[in-house]
């Protein structure tokens, strides 16, 4: 193929890819990328299409491609595309910034340049406010500030609906179902899910928001005490962690199993998967699932009334720091930590 030629095939790539995720076919697309020269598949889309493919299998893989093309971007000479790449890359690394072991100072720092975006909405051309919404609804989430990441999170999703993009419906519908658990919204969650699954039914190749669908599907169910259709889902999930690798995934499915086997008075069979996800994010060094899988054994051992394990594991989990603490997850955390000093008879502390 002669040069001028192949800049094209190149060209013609990096423009249809944003088409090729809104598709899910993230996999084909990194195949493409991958198969070119360095100097070609290093430029900001082909750096962000791979930082997609991999964001659940190897989280901080995504992030360091998706600040790559963060900086590339910057210097795109198209200013729409420009605009919507960038939008793109940081909604990407506040999602990396959390399944990378929860570095909450990055992920709010990025969220500042949204936030400046979303202050000049009207300023935003339509195609990107959903991208613009999807990125700060997801900040919202994780810093904890519940009522304005469900509401941002919401209004992503229709317009995602309106513009026919599947992959990015799937990822509003992750984020949002346990924004509103957490409010106690359980018919807003359930909306959602609703249409996550009617998105996903539009992507036959993408197992890694399918395994995430299937996991906040349990969450949900478990929420709401439907026990057999949580395990159910996270079986269907762990299908998918086993045999795509989603490292990420994985460590959230022991998580919530282990939660749902609280639920259900099991136990020991809590503290079993428990500790492996603990022992899997000591050996990964992510230390937000290290403290999240304490913050459960510390339940499953103070229901067993064991309670100077339970203390240690609640103190563990409070006193891992992720760079800067979600307020949300730790106040999650002192509420298990005060339930044990009402248990030890100590109400002033509790």
């Amino acid at each position: 193929m002669e040069s001028g030629q192949f800049e094209h095939a190149v060209r013609q790539i990096e423009s249809n890819g944003e088409e090729l995720v809104a598709r899910g076919r993230t996999q084909t697309l990194l195949r493409w990328v991958e198969a070119l020269p360095l100097d070609h598949s290093n430029r900001p889309w082909f750096l962000f299409y791979r930082a997609v493919a991999c964001r659940f299998s190897d989280p901080r893989t995504a992030l360091t491609f998706f600040e790559l093309a963060h900086r590339g971007f910057r210097t795109h000479k198209s200013a729409f595309r420009r605009t919507s790449g960038l939008l793109y890359s940081v909604c990407g690394i506040i999602e990396s910034c959390f399944h990378s072991g929860g570095d909450f100072i990055r992920m709010e720092r990025t969220a500042g340049f949204a936030q400046k975006l979303l202050k000049q909405e009207q300023r935003v051309p339509p195609g990107l406010r959903a991208r613009l919404l999807l990125t700060m609804g997801m900040a919202w989430f994780f810093m904890g500030k519940l009522p304005q990441g469900a509401a941002a999170l919401a209004r992503a999703l229709e317009l995602f609906r309106k513009q026919g993009d599947h992959f990015y419906q799937v990822t509003c519908v992750i984020y949002l179902t346990p924004c509103a658990l957490y409010q106690g919204e359980f018919r807003i969650a359930r909306a959602a899910l609703a249409k996550g699954f009617e998105a996903i039914a539009a992507l036959p190749d993408a197992a890694d928001n399918r395994a995430a669908l299937y996991l906040t599907k349990a969450m949900a169910s478990l929420f709401e005490g439907d026990f057999n259709s949580a395990q159910e889902s996270i079986d269907h999930c762990q299908g998918l962690v086993d045999t795509h690798a989603l490292e990420s995934i994985g460590f959230l499915s022991l998580d919530i199993a282990g939660w749902l086997k609280i639920a259900q008075g099991e136990y020991r069979a809590a503290e079993v998967l428990l500790a492996e996800c603990k022992r899997k994010g000591e050996a990964s060094q992510n230390a937000f699932f290290c403290a999240s899988a304490s913050h459960l054994l510390a339940i499953a051992y103070m229901f067993q009334q064991k309670y100077d394990l339970a203390i240690m594991e609640s103190n563990l989990a409070l006193a891992i720091r992720t760079q800067s603490q979600s307020r949300l997850f730790r106040a999650i955390y002192m509420i298990a930590s005060g339930a044990i000093k009402l248990k030890l008879g100590q109400p002033g502390k509790a």
